[in-house]
């Protein structure tokens, strides 16, 4: 498995002809919703789609974490995208999807469907970035256990909300280097 760790505080534009999703997570405890949530971005820092759900009864940050990253894949994949970066900033579902073979693997079904879903894909690397890179994608998953936003959903375009977070973003970014 590809995971590559960026440490730069700037959103970095993909090269061309790929395209980056940032994903973020919210967990609060095993008895409250957790929100799990992406943002996929082209080139230019446009956001093409994002999504947000919610799960229940998740028992710990490591799992939702890879319940976050399961579901970005998932969806990228079920909406035909191909060469796709994925960002985020979860230090527990990067040690988890390292060394998924482990002896104390926890979580080993998400692990394994996710280590599919990925194989099925033209093109992917799994990125862990710094959390000031991945601000949109962690607000959007907030909002999920903040203000209970419980709906699910797959979305074109941006949040309103969240427009002037996405044009920082943009403007703050640097081109990638090849």
């Amino acid at each position: 498995m590809r995971v590559k760790t960026s440490t730069g505080a700037l959103w970095i534009s993909p090269p061309t002809g790929v395209l980056k999703c940032n994903i973020g997570s919210s967990w609060v405890n095993g008895r409250t919703n957790c929100g799990p949530a992406w943002r996929l971005r082209d080139t230019k820092g446009k956001v093409i789609m994002h999504s947000r759900r919610s799960h229940s009864s998740v028992h710990d940050q490591k799992e939702a974490e890879l319940l976050a990253t399961l579901w970005a894949v998932d969806c990228l994949k079920t909406t035909r995208f191909e060469k796709i970066i994925f960002e985020s900033s979860f230090r527990l579902a990067r040690e988890q999807l390292q060394f998924y073979r482990s002896v104390d693997d926890n979580h080993p079904h998400i692990a394994r469907d996710f280590i599919t879903k990925l194989q099925q894909m033209q093109a992917w690397s799994l990125d862990y970035v710094v959390p000031s890179r991945n601000v949109s994608a962690m607000k959007i998953a907030e909002s999920v256990t903040s203000n209970h936003r419980y709906q699910s959903y797959i979305s074109e375009d941006g949040l309103a909300w969240l427009q002037h977070q996405l044009e920082i973003d943009a403007q703050g970014s640097s081109v990638p280097s090849t």
